[in-house]
């Protein structure tokens, strides 16, 4: 979208999926002057609070699709679990969805994504994919890992850290049938840094200052910005999440996260379309 094409206050802004993070653009776009309508099959969903149009249903519901693209403007996602079709056919409709179907699909899967950064000599770190749990103890890729499902894993959830040989039949176990996974080596970081990254179409990219994540138990508890790192390190990082954004070659905003494994080298964890 171009300034030409800019959607300008007094419009209505679409959001597919209600949550916390729904519920922060939902205030900025209410402070700037617009309208947000928000679509999320919870009834609760914070976002909801912040709405000028609620829509509660599945995102199957044809009427809720019908309804809720009749009031908006454009539309952006709230995390990288909105279903692809839906974002699919809402652009092979005509709306504007940012970002888009392209960049969602390939955030919302572990091994896509990674396969992506690492075809475009993106730094990741090492990994494997496996469709069966059984799979884990004839891994040669060293000890320790932590084994991720390729979808819908959040929050740590969907997820089994392993230290050594004596705890993988216990993944296995815990692993059950949801596969495929992906096995990452663990990499021991100093920091996890993530940078926010607008990009308009015409190959203009905007990085803000690095955040600095802390994580208790696998969930982020705190969110530092700027990140407490020297000036060199947050504009290395803020360079890398650039690289990664005009691969990815889409519009909208997005929140890359990374390790700071030493002074001056972030390596990519992993991208988030994100509002």
């Amino acid at each position: 979208m171009t300034i030409k094409e800019s959607i300008l206050p007094g419009a209505t802004l679409g959001m597919l999926g209600g949550g916390q993070l729904g519920g922060f653009f939902a205030e900025a776009a209410l402070r700037m002057g617009y309208k947000v309508a928000v679509w999320d099959p919870d009834p609760n969903a914070p976002a909801k609070r912040f709405s000028h149009f609620p829509v509660t249903a599945d995102f199957e519901d044809s009427s809720a699709y019908e309804s809720f693209t009749n009031q908006v403007n454009a539309t952006s996602l709230e995390w990288e679990n909105v279903p692809v079709y839906l974002t699919e056919k809402m652009e092979s409709d005509g709306h504007i969805v940012r970002p888009g179907s392209n960049s969602l699909e390939l955030a919302q899967n572990r091994i896509k994504e990674k396969a992506f950064l690492k075809t475009n000599g993106l730094p990741v770190t090492d990994y494997e994919t496996i469709n069966d749990p059984n799979e884990l103890e004839n891994l040669l890729l060293p000890l320790p890992w932590i084994v991720k499902t390729a979808t819908l894993g959040y929050d740590g959830h969907g997820q089994w850290q392993i230290n050594d040989q004596e705890e993988v039949q216990t993944a296995i176990d815990a692993m059950g049938t949801g596969g495929p996974w992906v096995v990452e080596k663990v990499v021991p970081f100093m920091k996890e840094l993530s940078v926010v990254v607008s990009a308009n179409g015409d190959g203009t990219l905007i990085t803000y200052p690095s955040t600095e994540n802390l994580h208790w138990e696998g969930i982020l508890k705190t969110s530092i910005s700027p990140a407490r790192i020297e000036k060199s390190v947050d504009l290395k990082a803020r360079e890398l999440a650039s690289t990664v954004v005009r691969f990815i070659g889409a519009q909208g905003f997005f929140c890359v996260e990374l390790f700071l494994l030493r002074i001056n080298d972030p390596s990519k964890r992993d991208s988030t379309p994100t509002s």
